[in-house]
């Protein structure tokens, strides 16, 4: 019996491991962590992984949540550095000229979800705080 509970432990502290390396090399490279990429990096299906390990699969959750609004930051900060460099290069800064920089459509950059939720804003703040300089 004693066997087998280390076994298991030793089975839980590998998982972790491993997820935590997954989560470390997403984030040195600043990309998403989606959850049916951990599970699948990992080889074990949610299905499972929840029935024999409910701790690990809300672990895979939170850290996949906590993540989104750190990518959040992220594209934000691109976003204004994307606005600086087509200032500096054009002298204004438009939506066409955003997304194209951007790589993004029009239609993306105008609906209000996500990080462009405020977009104007952020654009009329970034240029005011180019020309403060």
């Amino acid at each position: 019996m004693s066997n087998k509970l280390n076994k298991e432990k030793e089975e839980i502290e590998y998982i972790y491991e491993v997820i935590n390396g997954y989560i470390k090399n997403k984030k040195i490279h600043e990309e998403p962590i989606l959850v049916h990429e951990v599970y699948k990096f990992l080889g074990i299906s949610e299905k499972i992984l929840k029935r024999n390990y409910p701790e690990i699969a809300k672990f895979i959750s939170n850290s996949a949540k906590e993540n989104i609004a750190e990518q959040k930051l992220i594209r934000r900060a691109n976003l204004e550095k994307a606005i600086i460099h087509i200032y500096n290069q054009y002298g204004r800064v438009d939506y066409s000229l955003l997304s194209e920089y951007l790589g993004v459509t029009k239609k993306t950059l105008k609906s209000s979800r996500g990080v462009y939720k405020g977009i104007d804003v952020l654009i009329r703040h970034t240029l005011d705080d180019l020309e403060g300089d």
